[in-house]
């Protein structure tokens, strides 16, 4: 977590990645990476979700409700 609390900072950052889009040149750069870096950064940044979940999923009391809602999320995450 990075421990920002405010939603201002969230409605900057998009504000900023829309703008970002409606720029043909920096469209024209993001076009120059290669797919392998990408696929890399996917990569790690899946491995961050699912370790953040993991870390979260810890402090879970796990009784039979909490396990069934896990099971079934889990499964319907994977089958999709």
């Amino acid at each position: 977590m990075t421990g920002v609390m405010s939603r201002h900072v969230v409605t900057i950052g998009a504000i900023l990645l829309i703008l970002c889009g409606l720029v043909p040149k920096i469209g024209a750069f993001i076009t120059t990476i290669p797919i392998e870096v990408l696929g890399g950064g996917v990569i790690v940044m899946f491995g961050m979700v699912a370790s953040a979940g993991v870390s979260m999923l810890a402090d879970v009391n796990w009784n039979r409700r909490n396990m069934i809602i896990f099971a079934v999320s889990l499964s319907l995450g994977l089958g999709l």
